[in-house]
């Protein structure tokens, strides 16, 4: 966290940032860890308590939110 090329990757997508973003995340992730970098500054950041990662992809409301989302 912090080193040269994350900042990088920051400083590129600052322009995409003005997208609306929505952030599923978990406190227990096994895959993104740690918790604290699964979501984004002013993104509209959604806590699943108690899902794993790949769990999250057969979370039936999960999905039904993100396809209400896209209409």
């Amino acid at each position: 966290m912090g080193g040269e090329w994350l900042q990088k990757i920051e400083c590129e997508q600052a322009s995409a940032r003005n997208v609306p973003f929505t952030c599923w995340h978990s406190n227990s992730d096994n895959i993104v860890f740690p918790p604290s970098v699964a979501t984004l500054p002013g993104a509209d950041n959604r806590l699943i308590p108690g899902q794993g990662h790949v769990e999250m992809a057969f979370d039936e409301r999960l999905r039904r939110e993100t396809l209400a989302l896209l209409d």
